[in-house]
């Protein structure tokens, strides 16, 4: 944890929020085929059979990576089948869990009787020939969705300045997304938005029910991009269809000045009246954040080397010699008060500046200290 943090406004902004040029708002229509869905529940049986305790959990969701494809096709207690249209059946076998107190067993038996389990969860791909999706417990169904009449679609996305107020008091600025879906058959319809800048790929904002919900609140202050735009898309699905919609540059950033900088020091320190007192050969590390990345740098991995750290202090000079990996290891010359200053900025970009200052005390008296006229580097 860091000892001591220069105190930190939020990130400054214009009055007006920046906006992406009018020709990079043009959304894309795009095709997802590495599309998957994880499937989980609670089941219960009894003397009459299994039941489904509650709706059956599905979360959409595209892996890095390709996943395979090729269902198990094996028996089992437990297990979701999906039937294309020609009836062909694909049979993903399932593992229920039944817990006792804090014992667990999985199995893919079937549960005792007079007891309960979670089942999943279970990853499927997406399958666009799909007409029907089942839940068996012994080859009974207990739940199934079965492909609607008409698929929703995505009509847009927009997106006006806002404000989030958190419990610890903070107010961040950005932006407020919402979106326009529309859904003749009234299904149930499941949402992800994905957000990407030039340094990263696609990562997941938000994913949730799209008919209970209608926007969400971005902050400034959890995205981070070199060249302040971030690319925004939003992907709906009723499981047997997908419908995606991408908007480049849809956000331009305000420009972050704010690096966190942190000071961090080894060991402990002692406390004398609540003086901090720092003894022979403590060794010093800074910790910033990467403005560009939302990244945090430590030690000999300074983000990329794209800063340059800078230490300084009231009473003697501090050279390269004292850096080792990163860290700062002093040998005081003098006695009295210190004040150990790090600064980091961005090699291309002054503005992305900051710096933190530490006070410490080498008293007179302490039998590490030793006073010396020569104030040069601490290691010749």
């Amino acid at each position: 944890m860091p000892l001591w943090k220069k105190p930190s406004p939020s990130n400054t902004f214009q009055a007006s929020l920046p906006v992406a040029s009018p020709a990079s708002l043009s959304p894309s229509k795009t095709t997802q085929t590495n599309f998957f869905f994880l499937i989980g529940g609670l089941i219960e049986r009894n003397t009459a059979g299994t039941y489904l305790v509650s709706n059956v959990d599905l979360t959409p969701f595209s892996p890095k990576q390709k996943l395979p494809l090729n269902p198990d096709n094996k028996t089992s207690a437990l297990s979701i089948v999906v039937m294309d249209q020609s009836g062909k059946k694909d049979i993903h076998p399932l593992t229920a869990n039944v817990c006792v107190d804090d014992y667990c067993i999985s199995s893919k038996e079937e549960l005792p009787i007079n007891s309960k389990g979670a089942f999943g969860p279970l990853t499927i791909p997406f399958n666009p020939q799909a007409q029907e999706i089942q839940l068996l417990a012994s080859n009974n169904i207990i739940w199934s969705l079965k492909r609607p009449s008409h698929s929703p679609k995505i009509l847009g996305l927009t997106k006006k300045p806002a404000q989030q107020k958190y419990s610890d008091g903070r107010i961040e600025d950005g932006y407020a997304i919402a979106w326009d879906i529309d859904n003749p058959a009234s299904t149930r319809v499941w949402l992800v938005i994905d957000s990407k800048t030039v340094s990263h790929d696609w990562e997941v904002v938000t994913f949730t029910d799209a008919n209970s919900r209608k926007s969400i609140n971005v902050d400034f202050a959890n995205l981070f991009s070199p060249d302040r735009t971030v690319d925004f898309r939003i992907t709906i699905t009723d499981v047997f269809s997908i419908d995606q919609l991408t908007q480049e540059k849809f956000i331009m950033l305000p420009e972050k000045t704010d690096l966190a900088v942190s000071i961090i020091a080894y060991p402990s320190l002692e406390y004398d009246n609540k003086q901090k007192i720092i003894g022979q050969n403590d060794s010093w590390e800074v910790s910033f954040l990467d403005a560009e990345a939302g990244r945090i740098c430590r030690k000999d991995n300074l983000c990329d080397d794209k800063y340059d750290v800078t230490w300084t202090s009231s009473q003697q000079p501090i050279c390269p010699t004292d850096l080792y990996k990163g860290e700062l290891q002093y040998i005081f010359k003098k006695s009295g008060v210190h004040k150990i200053t790090v600064t980091v900025q961005h090699k291309l970009k002054p503005k992305l500046r900051s710096e933190a200052t530490a006070t410490f005390i080498v008293p007179l008296e302490n039998p590490y200290n030793y006073i010396d006229k020569n104030l040069g580097c601490s290691y010749p």
